[in-house]
């Protein structure tokens, strides 16, 4: 198996496997290789590690076997880059081989050799998710002897009488696997453990017998043609064999998951949707969920705040519905405020507040035993009205009848009238209108911002509103990346292409005055077209990516508009409803005022435009 090492012509199976494999690696530029070589004996049914730095010590390895694959525990395997590098190790192993010498051979083996390689292939697009891995076993096994021809005696009688066992288990494990039998004896010796993944189902087994053609010897030749002749019977089916290192499962997991959210957001851009996040919440996001709980179970927030847009927030709410749950059990049980009386305590507001008979503003409210409470102003502490203020009416006055209130309520209208100038109801204060129509000095902006921030529907509206807005900021953000790797696409390829002519131009020279015009592709020129071939599918890939997100970008702006045409459309509505027009004034007044809403509306959709463009 080793042949002369002295002779390279004469070289043996090992060193001119080692040349092969080598060279296949080689020639497969488009692929990556891993290679491992391990060198172990057999001697005396003791395993010894000849690459180890101590060999002579074999406590530490045992053969352990599966359904599939069997390892020696405790082998060293060296990685190796080349075939110098796999020789050095072989031929540095082969030193520590035992040999002696009798009567028949001057360097006879006195043990069985495994020499075995372990390769690891990935292919460029794969090579984090999918790996291919081989094992080839080079086996040099001792020959048989019978003592009575090589006078063995003391120690070689010994090793021969260990080597005769184990090649006659060797023979027994042949014919069991030969005739299909369903009891294999592959533990009765070292070396039939050693190759139990080598004889036989998945693998291919080759067989070289050596024989000595003498007519002294023909007795040993016939045995060991009669033992190949059993070891062709053997049926092998020999497939592909995947690694299954979990680092390569998790990185092939993580990508699917990354590819998944991108169908996923895709999907929801094309459907017209705002963005939805299907990553797990923060701690912060799930406080807030649970504040936004509380207040939807008592009563402060609308069903249509809940977030429901993905499985992943409907699961968040539930949770968030039992910790609220809890946290409401828990302070019932012991006794202490819980977070409903403290919602209900904020969702009563100002009321609550303004009926209770404090000296001023800030004062502590001794009643409930903790906290401040808001108080209420003196009369002599209100501001004087301003004619521009909303909430204060510089035209005609009016009054409007009273707005029938709860008994329990009575009173604080009544106070509440009192306060307040002019004769007007405090819900008309609020609103800052009167009955003869329009103030002059009404800010439509003021009452636009309140529109969207308190009122539900126009709430509803600016949400939706900046949602379609975000999204367009988020597709425009897209594009934008997008652009940036084809225009780095399309450099890199006009970079790769002057080089390629560059050194085709300089090639094509040297050619013409070494060899009379022909050319031969060089690695390095073999390179350059290999990275332009990549550069030109990345930038086909990002090239299409474009073009998408491009045909994309005008369905979402139509929706922006639309969802800003709506919000205006909205607030015109309610400030017709709540009596913020025209009335009985005349005629130029309120054509003017018309004037002054339709550019109103003008502006502000010149706002929302601008915002966009940001």
């Amino acid at each position: 198996m080793s042949g002369d090492a002295h002779n390279y012509a004469h070289r043996g199976v090992i060193p001119r496997a080692l040349h092969h494999v080598f060279r296949e690696i080689d020639l497969r530029t488009d692929r990556l290789y891993k290679v491992h070589v391990s060198y172990m004996e057999i001697y005396n049914e003791a395993l010894y590690d000849l690459l180890s730095d101590k060999p002579a010590a074999s406590d530490s390895l045992s053969v352990l076997d599966d359904a599939s694959n069997t390892v020696v525990r405790g082998l060293t395997k060296v990685e190796v880059h080349n075939e110098e590098e796999a020789l050095s190790h072989f031929f540095l192993g082969s030193q520590g081989r035992s040999t002696a010498v009798n009567v028949l051979n001057s360097n006879s083996s006195r043990s069985h050799l495994l020499f075995s390689l372990y390769v690891e292939m990935r292919t460029s697009a794969e090579a984090s998710e999918r790996a291919l891995i081989s094992k080839l076993h080079l086996v040099d096994l001792a020959g048989s002897e019978r003592t009575k021809k090589t006078n063995a005696s003391g120690e070689q009688l010994r090793e021969a009488s260990c080597i005769n066992k184990s090649l006659t288990f060797l023979e027994q494990v042949v014919n069991a696997l030969a005739r299909k039998d369903t009891h294999v004896p592959f533990r009765q010796s070292k070396l039939t453990a050693a190759l139990r993944d080598a004889l036989g189902g998945n693998c291919k087994t080759v067989m070289i017998a050596n024989l000595w053609p003498e007519a002294m010897h023909v007795d040993e030749c016939v045995s060991t043609l009669r033992f190949a002749s059993r070891a062709r019977c053997l049926e092998t089916e020999a497939v592909v064999n995947e690694s299954d290192d979990p680092g390569l499962a998790l990185h092939k997991a993580e990508r699917q998951i990354r590819e998944l959210k991108q169908e996923l957001a895709m999907r929801d851009m094309l459907s017209g949707r705002g963005r939805v996040v299907y990553e797990d919440l923060s701690a912060g996001e799930q406080l807030e969920l649970q504040h936004l709980v509380t207040r939807y179970l008592s009563g402060t927030a609308e069903l249509d705040e809940l977030p429901v847009d993905s499985l992943k927030h409907i699961r968040e709410t539930y949770k968030a519905f039992r910790v609220v749950a809890g946290a409401w059990a828990t302070a019932a049980a012991t006794g202490h405020a819980g977070p409903q009386q403290n919602a209900a305590s904020l969702s009563g507001g100002q009321g609550s507040m303004l009926d209770s008979d404090a000296g001023g503003v800030g004062d502590v409210d001794t009643s409930q035993g903790a906290g401040f409470c808001i108080g209420t102003a003196p009369q002599q502490a209100r501001p004087a009205a301003s004619a521009g203020a909303p909430g204060h009416s510089g035209g005609s006055t009016g009054s409007f009848a009273s707005t029938p209130r709860a008994p329990g309520h009575q009173q604080h209208g009544q106070q509440q009238q009192k306060q307040q100038p002019f004769g007007q109801p405090a819900d008309q204060q609020v609103l800052g209108f009167s009955a003869g129509g329009v103030s002059g000095g009404v800010d439509r902006n003021a009452w636009f911002s309140k529109y969207k921030h308190s009122i539900p529907q126009g709430r509803r509206q600016s949400d939706i509103l900046k949602q379609q807005q975000q999204q367009v900021a988020e597709l425009k953000q897209q594009i934008k990346g997008v652009g940036a790797q084809v225009n780095s696409s399309k450099a890199q390829i006009d970079t790769l292409n002057a080089q390629l002519e560059a050194k085709k131009a300089s090639a094509s020279a040297a050619a013409c005055h070494s060899t009379g015009g022909s050319t031969v592709l060089d690695d390095e020129e073999y390179q350059l077209m290999q990275q332009l071939k990549a550069a030109k599918v990345k930038y086909r890939v990002a090239f299409d990516s474009l073009k998408l997100l491009r045909s994309g970008l005008e369905p979402v702006i139509d929706s922006l508009a639309a969802a800003k045409e709506a919000l205006i459309t909205g607030f015109d509505e309610w400030w017709s409803s709540q009596g913020l027009v025209a009335g009985s004034g005349a005629g130029n007044h309120q054509q003017q005022q018309q004037g002054q809403i339709a550019a109103w509306r003008a502006a502000v959709a010149d706002d929302n435009v601008d915002e966009d463009d940001d």
